[in-house]
């Protein structure tokens, strides 16, 4: 991309339920909620999915989530996206790719979180042309959507790597079984041109600083 991109980051603190609830469907980022009286139960649901992908049980998560779907509205809507990530998680990306669908149906302020999803669904199956063609689009649609940074990420990284496809596709299988929470040593090891940003993104997930700190370190190897 030729055009110049800015994005701002903007920071709040914990929202309330029904805050929350717009927020999640805007963006997809499950930030910290304060649980609110009236909600009819359907808030506990929405956490008690969200706390078990946390904790990386998508089988357990798909219980709440299914309970959601059953009503209507933005809970409904709101269950359709864990449903997703359910899917996600279980390797089910077709699955996935329909339930974004119908979270986009049942409230348009999710279009630009479930597209990028999509695109990101795309870029997982080694869909490199279809992914960016989407990012782009979006990109031309609105820069200063909260999601915006990273369709951004995502769309350079494609263009940067376009000429080692094949790495790429390494690359991308093992960012997804380690969002699934598989093994992808097989994967991280066939990385050459992409080892560095294997190393970084193995850090960032890792839940043991120790761990993550002997990744990072692991860099200097490639910039002394």
């Amino acid at each position: 991309m030729k055009t110049a991109l800015l994005a701002v980051l903007l920071l709040a603190g914990p929202a309330t339920g029904q805050q929350g609830l717009y927020d999640y469907l805007r963006t997809g980022d499950l930030d910290v909620w304060l649980l609110e009286e009236g909600e009819g139960g359907r808030a506990d649901l929405f956490l008690q999915a969200r706390q078990e992908l946390a904790t990386g049980n998508a089988a357990a998560a798909r219980a709440p989530a299914g309970e959601l779907v059953r009503g209507q509205g933005l809970w409904a809507a709101a269950g359709w996206g864990l449903l997703a990530e359910c899917a996600l998680r279980e390797d089910r990306l077709e699955e996935a790719s329909r339930f974004l669908e119908r979270v986009r149906q049942l409230q348009p302020m999710a279009a630009y979180w479930t597209r990028f999803c999509q695109a990101e669904l795309q870029y997982f199956q080694g869909h490199f042309k279809e992914a960016a063609e989407e990012l782009e689009e979006l990109l031309r649609q609105d820069t200063a959507h909260p999601r915006a940074n990273d369709a951004l990420a995502l769309l350079l990284r494609l263009e940067k790597y376009r000429d080692h496809a094949g790495e790429l596709q390494a690359f991308t299988r093992a960012q997804l079984r380690l969002r699934q929470g598989r093994d992808a040593s097989r994967e991280w090891a066939e990385l050459k041109v992409l080892a560095d940003l294997g190393l970084l993104e193995r850090a960032r997930a890792e839940a043991d600083p120790q761990a993550a700190l002997r990744l990072y370190q692991g860099l200097f190897a490639y910039y002394p």
